[in-house]
């Protein structure tokens, strides 16, 4: 029972982390119904720019500062070269766009940095425990700024001028426009949102995991689709769940059945769930559909 107790923290702090990269993935998808596959590798420039200003003596705060800004900002670039074109193409080109943008990052990276897996430094190293139970400092750290985004981005969609017109563009991007909102421009920033909370979610994973490499990129896309499906795609709290519910999968599977099997197990739950519930498992919680 120990055992399964010490998993089932692991996989919720790992949950978390998807959670995040999730969030930004199912925003981009409820306001465009748009599948941003260059969501990972935006994130992973991101946070080779905080080790790359970690290894230049930087101070972790700012460090990490500089990351989420360049993610944030390389997001928006993104979206308005490579997507904003296409908007109103077929709904293959944006796909394409994004699988072209997400391998040009991912080649810039290795130009820089290489191909070999770097150390990432452990922030968070200190552990503390619970009864038998061992939850390491960045374990705690990464439920409490997971917890913490979610509700700080959920006051600002309630609460902000931006955040209500991300709500309205969500039902009705016409009538968004029609009343208008600036709907390219909150496009923008719904890119940038989505860079900032992937680079964060990055981040806390290469803390906990203390490794990067030029796959975390592809990887985070991966878990965070899964994660957006599993809870429903485009319903922003449902990817939260659906990030939390994915990582403890992956943990009770590399724990008690083998590291090798989590991709694939994590593959067979999805399209288990698409052929029982294809809105996913938080009931009302997919995007919302359109005329």
């Amino acid at each position: 029972m120990d055992v399964l107790l010490q998993q089932l923290i692991n996989g919720v702090a790992l949950g978390a982390i998807y959670a995040l990269i999730a969030l930004g993935f199912a925003l981009i998808f409820s306001v465009l119904r748009m599948m941003n596959f260059a969501h990972g590798d935006t994130y992973m420039v991101g946070v080779f720019v905080i080790f790359g200003s970690l290894q230049g003596g930087v101070p972790p705060p700012l460090a990490v500062l500089l990351g989420a800004a360049t993610a944030a900002l390389l997001a928006a670039l993104v979206e308005r070269i490579a997507y904003r074109p296409l908007r109103s193409s077929h709904p293959m080109m944006p796909i394409m766009t994004a699988l072209a943008a997400a391998i040009v990052l991912r080649q810039v990276v290795v130009l820089v940095w290489g191909v070999q897996t770097l150390p990432f430094p452990q922030l968070l190293p200190v552990p503390f425990n619970i009864g038998v139970l061992q939850i390491s400092g960045t374990q705690a750290i990464t439920l409490a700024v997971a917890i913490g985004c979610a509700l700080v981005f959920r006051l600002f969609l309630n609460r902000t001028k931006w955040g209500r017109a991300i709500v309205l563009m969500r039902q009705d991007l016409e009538v968004a426009r029609l009343m208008g909102i600036p709907v390219d421009a909150v496009v923008t920033l719904v890119y940038a949102l989505a860079g900032l909370l992937g680079v964060i979610g990055g981040t806390l994973y290469a803390t906990n995991y203390g490794v990067i490499d030029t796959q975390m990129g592809i990887n985070g896309t991966v878990n965070g689709f899964i994660a957006a499906v599993l809870g429903g795609l485009g319903g922003l709290e449902a990817a939260v769940v659906g990030g939390l519910l994915l990582g403890i999968i992956q943990q009770l599977t590399a724990a008690f059945i083998s590291s090798s099997w989590q991709t694939a197990v994590s593959f067979a739950i999805l399209i288990l769930v698409l052929l029982v519930r294809p809105n996913g498992l938080v009931p009302g919680q997919a995007a919302p559909e359109r005329a």
